[in-house]
């Protein structure tokens, strides 16, 4: 963990409070796509 945080140029404590936040919307909505069962992807609201 210490050498990824190294390399991304984030402290320990930094990645540990972006673990603890909650889902934002946006990423909600990308994983919504990730888990279309055809395996498409389309923009929300769009039938693909």
């Amino acid at each position: 963990m210490d050498f990824m945080c190294q390399q991304l140029g984030v402290s320990r404590s930094g990645d540990h409070a972006w673990k603890e936040r909650p889902e934002s919307e946006r990423h909600k909505a990308v994983r919504a796509l990730d888990e279309r069962p055809n395996g498409t992807l389309a923009a929300p609201g769009q039938e693909a």
